[in-house]
């Protein structure tokens, strides 16, 4: 196995590993001082945020203008794409991070395109990991930093093409 390969596996496996350990939601009651955007009601309002048609056309466009972003840069041929590390990182954690995800959400607003929707976004998040050198895209990074402060940004509060666009989330607040 490739320096390069390992190294691939490395990464994956401590942002999976990190994944594990966040208690979701703890935090949920907190308003956090750095909180630029409104608040949902409840974890409730949140999911329903969360999987809006227009939302889920943000998750959409930002994987596409990150995957895009990728593609015309000069990554180079030896590397692995964002396709293969998309594919390698299913193929390797996805049953075990979906579990997580089941455990999380309560089983009353649990969905299987909710559960879609988590590990899309946390797939891209370590996307924007690995290709921030070439993609400075932090849309699913900034959602999954919120998640990982016990917080759950449910819903892209501002215009698609703000500058900012990935700072600015409507955050579950209050269960």
């Amino acid at each position: 196995m490739s320096d390069e390969s390992d190294l691939l596996n490395q990464i994956m496996a401590d942002y999976v590993s990190e994944i594990m350990e966040i208690p979701w939601f703890e935090n949920a009651n907190e308003t956090p001082e750095d909180m630029t955007s409104d608040t949902a009601a409840g974890i409730q309002t949140a999911i329903t945020f969360f999987m809006d048609e227009e939302e889920c056309e943000v998750r959409d466009e930002m994987a596409k203008r990150l995957l895009n972003a990728i593609q015309d840069s000069s990554v180079s041929n030896n590397h692995p794409g964002p396709n293969e590390v998309l594919n390698l990182f299913s193929q390797k954690y996805e049953d075990q991070i979906r579990k997580k995800i089941r455990k999380s959400i309560p089983m009353s607003l649990h969905r299987q395109a909710v559960n879609d929707a988590f590990f899309h976004n946390l797939k891209y998040g370590l996307i924007e990991t690995l290709f921030s050198d070439v993609a400075p895209n932090l849309f699913f990074r900034t959602w999954y930093d919120w998640l990982k402060r016990g917080h759950f940004a449910c819903s892209w509060d501002g215009d698609l093409n703000d500058s900012h666009y990935d700072h600015y989330f409507v955050l579950l607040n209050g269960v």
